[in-house]
């Protein structure tokens, strides 16, 4: 699978960034990763930190076929670190963190997620797939109260109902392509620093005109630059284009 991967995360207009990301290509499989640390809990960058990397890693070491539980079993290794942490008294107790992954290998490919950092699936420059935000305001979408064009900057908008590391492990959702990437395929994983500025269709845009997914990422970062506020949140995206 040759793959192009770009990544941006930076920490905007606030004094600490709680993003993090994190991807590998070892063995021929793919994983990215992006964690957002809940901004309202001290020490959340480091159970985003955590996270990110224990779920890469044991990506890395698992041999079992891409599935539900085994990737299940990887999220609740990641969850166990970050609680590992805080019971070491290295992290605060109240930190946690949203994760969002993609995992793809010759076979297959698979997206879970935590909490409102998102996965978009791109075929042929027009998304296809993204995540379901696991969110207070996402609730209200689906019980027809408000619309989904108002989740950007709604007030229950960063009120999870799922996140990493928290008193209790609740599963990721999963989505299985049931087929491996191919040629023309992208990937976008991003905070909601990130989609709340930026629509995925602009990212497909960006894709067509750039040479690279690292210049692709440059031209939605400047479009998101343009439209935040100074005080805006931290922003993170791995985009992987297929070629």
């Amino acid at each position: 699978m040759i793959t192009d991967i770009a990544a941006i995360c930076k920490r905007g207009g606030r004094e600490v960034n709680q993003d993090s990301v994190e991807f590998s290509t070892r063995g021929g499989r793919l994983c990215l990763v992006a964690c957002d640390g809940l901004g309202a809990y001290d020490g959340s960058e480091d159970a985003s930190r955590i996270g990110a990397h224990a779920l890469v890693s044991n990506f890395e070491l698992c041999d079992d076929p891409l599935g539900a539980k085994p990737l299940g079993d990887l999220f609740k290794s990641a969850h166990d670190a970050i609680v590992k942490s805080k019971r070491d008294g290295e992290t605060d107790l109240s930190s946690c963190t949203t994760a969002a992954c993609l995992f793809a290998d010759e076979y297959n490919a698979v997206v879970g997620h935590i909490g409102d950092t998102r996965v978009y699936l791109m075929e042929k420059g027009a998304p296809v797939h993204r995540t379901i935000d696991h969110s207070v305001a996402q609730m209200a979408v689906e019980r027809g109260e408000i619309d989904e064009s108002d989740l950007r900057f709604h007030k229950d908008q960063n009120k999870l109902t799922r996140v990493l590391g928290g008193k209790y492990f609740i599963l990721p959702d999963f989505f299985e392509t049931g087929r491996p990437l191919s040629k023309g395929d992208a990937v976008l994983l991003c905070t909601d620093g990130w989609w709340e500025y930026v629509d995925v269709e602009e990212v497909c845009d960006d894709i067509k005109s750039s040479k690279t997914a690292a210049e692709a990422l440059r031209k939605s970062e400047k479009r998101l630059l343009s439209r935040a506020e100074e005080d805006h949140d931290n922003y993170s995206a791995v985009l992987a284009i297929i070629k």
